[in-house]
């Protein structure tokens, strides 16, 4: 016997109430139960149940044995598995989403600067401005073009878009797992969960590349998206609610710097307090 597994499961039907009855026998302890005309060397999860008469449960006698199949330890179990593919397929989801965003913003950022650098060059042309002459202004242009390649490097470096390309792809091909280990979370066999198992190690490794890009952050959001696994108290889910915008915040803070920054350079080229040059 395989020693991954913890139980044989049966259905059987008792004779004097014709009740269906799920069966589990501990593979470490004695059977409850005794099966009739068979012999003890004999594997279970080889029998012919067709060649089985009868089964004595607890004194009682049933007919209808019908062998499902092996119940799987907790850390084998296929409704487990199941749970984490779909935690993980929706973590990836989320990456995907978040990655996307970051893509639009530093593109936007990037085009901002760009504006900003040609509207002081407008307002040095045309002397519009209270502090458009100042002796700070080629300090501010030379920033803000440096600002512009500095962001443009690091755009190309992190590879937002195409990591977000993966991260959805991957998230996909999790969803096409969870699809076909649906129909098996009740009756799955050994064999099927160690089938399942390796697809999804397949898909991991598969794009390892983007999961360096995994933000606990997508994780929390991932759990409280699946309430029937991940059971919180209201206290608990306001907490982590509160955590995940908190840190989403912070991913997305440098935007907001930015514009801070360059939006208040405008207002003090135009309308001062002017400066002495």
């Amino acid at each position: 016997m395989k020693s991954h597994t913890d139980y044989l499961v049966y259905l059987v039907t008792l004779v004097n109430t014709a009740e269906l009855v799920k069966i589990t026998v501990p593979m470490r302890r004695p059977p409850s139960f005794r099966l009739v005309g068979v012999e003890p060397p004999t594997p279970i999860n080889s029998l012919d149940t067709r060649r089985l008469s009868s089964i004595e449960v607890n004194g009682g006698v049933a007919i209808g044995i019908k062998y499902i199949g092996l119940k799987l330890k907790k850390e084998a179990d296929l409704l487990n598995l199941y749970k984490k593919v779909d935690a993980t397929s929706k973590m990836r989801f989320h990456s995907s989403r978040r990655l996307k965003l970051h893509t639009r913003l530093s593109t936007a950022t990037i085009v901002f600067i760009s504006l900003v650098l040609i509207l002081i060059a407008l307002m040095q042309a045309y002397s519009l401005g209270v502090n458009i002459h100042s002796r700070h202004l080629a300090l501010i242009q030379v920033f803000s073009s440096i600002t512009v390649l500095v962001y443009s490097l690091l755009i190309d470096k992190n590879g937002f878009s195409s990591l977000s390309e993966r991260m959805y792809s991957c998230a996909s091909r999790l969803g096409e797992l969870k699809q076909k280990m649906y129909p098996f979370l009740e009756s799955g066999t050994p064999e099927q969960y160690a089938g399942f198992r390796d697809e999804y190690h397949e898909i991991l490794k598969l794009y390892e590349a983007a999961a360096i890009n995994d933000f606990n952050a997508d994780y929390m959001r991932a759990q409280l998206d699946m309430p029937e696994n991940y059971k919180f108290s209201l206290h608990v889910k306001a907490w982590l609610k509160t955590k995940v915008a908190f840190m989403y915040i912070l991913n997305f803070s440098q935007y907001f710097v930015i514009l801070v920054i360059f939006g208040w350079l405008l207002y003090w080229l135009w309308f001062g307090p002017a400066v002495i040059t």
